[in-house]
């Protein structure tokens, strides 16, 4: 459920699946994928029936399986594809769906916009205000709240921009609200 909440609410930015039905082969970043996913102790189709994955929090709220979802989360936000900081191709589009969420060239919105746009995405609904707040300051690094970030150029600012706009999502999927749906 981590995976596919993160990869829903950031859009997947790789593929995958197989390269070839024959032989068969898994994608790179496919069998990357669910080599982390196991670590999770949540490995796709390995509950054995009747009963399946439990119900109550404390399966699903382990120290190891939360670190693993965090290592994961981590891998999806911050792996560049090509290994080319200039492109900006991670596994997950959060660039792509901030620019689309801010169309107006440049690119441009304050640390309060991006963290709204990104908490309605993330949990589709509100945080309370001490916990919008703290992201808020996350994203605004001691700056007002409601200056201008631009997102676009080659600027050692716009490049930071860019990289706490991942970092913040990344916090997002750390949360406890992230995980208890």
């Amino acid at each position: 459920e981590f995976s596919v909440s993160a990869m829903r609410a950031a859009s997947p930015n790789w593929n995958f699946g197989y390269s070839s039905q024959n032989p068969l082969t898994v994608e790179g970043d496919t069998s990357n994928f669910l080599s982390r996913q196991s670590k999770t102790g949540h490995n796709l189709f390995a509950r054995i029936p009747p009963d399946g994955f439990g119900d109550r929090e404390q399966i699903w709220s382990g120290t190891n399986s939360r670190l693993q979802c965090w290592r994961l989360g981590s891998w999806l936000i911050d792996q560049d594809i090509d290994g080319n900081s200039a492109t900006d191709d991670f596994r997950l589009d959060v660039l792509g769906q901030t620019y689309a969420a801010f169309p107006a060239l440049p690119h441009q919105a304050t640390s309060e916009q991006l963290v709204d746009f990104w908490v309605g995405r993330i949990f589709g609904r509100s945080l309370e205000a001490a916990q919008r707040d703290e992201l808020v300051d996350f994203m605004a690094q001691g700056n007002s709240p409601t200056l201008s970030l631009i997102l676009d150029g080659s600027s050692s600012t716009a490049i930071a921009v860019r990289s706490r706009v991942r970092s913040l999502v990344g916090l997002m999927f750390m949360t406890p609200e992230f995980f208890l749906k």
